[in-house]
């Protein structure tokens, strides 16, 4: 049995729309993610950004 190649990874650039100066991220991701998995990638790279309300 031949030996499976690796998976290749995707290089990435996100970008907020309607902000200026543009906001955006360079995220790296194994092939061999899915869909929710990058899902969960693009929320983990803006949630520092969010400013939460915090009770009072």
């Amino acid at each position: 049995m031949p030996a499976r190649k690796p998976a290749p990874f995707y290089t990435l650039h996100v970008e907020l729309e309607g902000i200026a100066p543009p906001i955006w991220r360079r995220i790296v991701i194994d092939g061999n993610k899915t869909l929710a998995d990058l899902h969960k990638v693009l929320e983990a790279g803006w949630v520092s950004m969010v400013k939460w309300p915090t009770p009072s």
